[in-house]
């Protein structure tokens, strides 16, 4: 859902603000979700594993970090051994075999859904 006809720097800028306003939103939301599991019960401490909500919304936040640094260390790998940037290595992809790109698929997921239950567990 493109609706912007942006060159490849440009949509990468775009693409990491986007990222960045989420994880603000999240950040500055964090202390308004204390304060409104402190008005509903008092003794409530800082991280109380009685409020979930709290604790999914840090986990989030850790997440998306993760991937956000994930991401950018990839790249300046990528340049620093002089190897080819996404756009050739998502061309390469397509060029691939059905199964061999499902095989990818599926282990990319794996890895996603790893990191995002190993930033639950340590929150929780």
């Amino acid at each position: 859902m493109n609706v912007f006809n942006l060159s490849t720097n440009s949509r990468a800028v775009y693409e990491t603000l986007k990222i960045a306003a989420l994880l603000t939103i999240m950040v500055l939301l964090w202390p308004f979700a204390q304060q409104m599991v402190f008005s509903f019960d008092e003794t409530a401490g800082y991280i109380n594993p009685g409020s979930m909500a709290l604790l999914v919304l840090i986990s989030l936040i850790t997440f998306i970090v993760i991937v956000v640094l994930s991401g950018w260390l990839l790249q300046r790998f990528l340049a620093a051994q002089n190897l080819p940037g996404m756009g050739v290595m998502v061309l390469q992809f397509k060029k691939l075999e059905l199964w061999q790109q499902l095989g990818f698929y599926w282990a990319s997921f794996a890895l996603l859904l790893l990191a995002a239950a190993m930033s639950v567990m340590a929150v929780c």
